[in-house]
């Protein structure tokens, strides 16, 4: 069978399964986990909020309706049942209580944390490896060997933060900020996954490569600002 002469055929270090590295960043089982890894879990729906958060809209407006129809006439007149406190105002200065988190927030919490740690490092070592193979691109044969070599060693970097995210994205009602830190982190590894597919003719494209770390620096950067939004 003819070779693509544009292929550049790797071998994959997690699945010892080749494939083309020029249309993707990792061997075709590679791929198929990763796919898994985004696809919504039970009880959400894709693009918009959990399941459970809107049977919970609709079970309080229900009790809501309930209150007011079974609500004896006397409600309004503002009187209340012998020995029955009458609900004050928050004291001043009293914090809200935290919202409550399940054990699965806690444990996706402590994995996207370690992620945010690390990723930073990764971003800024391959974008400082990128510009030092960019900058030999007079020598196409030679910058088209050293991409490969470097683009082998990325991949298994990148796969090692990504099989640490959680296997899906968190959804409990109290902590959708912390859902937004999953989806960040996800957006940049997704971006830094890419980048050594982002080939013209095999060769890296320069303007592309450093697009692609800019988004992924840019994802890192919201995760940051949703990670600050959620309770340590």
């Amino acid at each position: 069978m003819p070779k693509d002469q544009g292929a550049r055929i790797v071998i994959c270090s997690k699945h010892g399964l080749p494939y083309d590295a020029s249309k993707r960043g990792g061997c075709a089982r590679c791929i198929r986990e990763w796919e898994r890894q985004k696809a919504p879990g039970p009880g959400e729906r894709k693009g918009g909020f959990p399941t459970s958060i809107t049977l919970l809209g609709l079970l309080l407006l229900a009790a809501g309706v309930y209150v007011l129809l079974t609500r004896p006439e006397d409600a309004g007149s503002g009187t209340t049942a012998p020995g029955t406190a009458t609900p004050g105002p928050s004291a001043p200065g009293v914090a809200a209580p935290p919202p409550v988190t399940t054990a699965a927030d806690e444990t996706a919490r402590q994995a996207l944390d370690e992620i945010l740690g690390e990723i930073p490092d990764l971003i800024q070592d391959g974008r400082n490896d990128a510009e030092v193979l960019l900058a030999d691109a007079a020598d196409a044969d030679r910058l088209k060997d050293d991409w490969d070599f470097w683009s082998a060693d990325w991949n298994g970097r990148v796969r090692q933060l990504t099989e640490k995210l959680p296997g899906r994205r968190p959804d409990s009602e109290d902590q959708l900020a912390l859902a937004l830190v999953y989806q960040d982190v996800a957006k940049a590894l997704e971006e830094l996954r890419a980048i050594p597919a982002t080939t013209v003719d095999g060769l890296p494209d320069a303007v592309a490569v450093r697009e692609r770390f800019q988004a992924a620096d840019k994802a890192l950067q919201q995760a940051r600002l949703h990670r600050s939004q959620v309770n340590p």
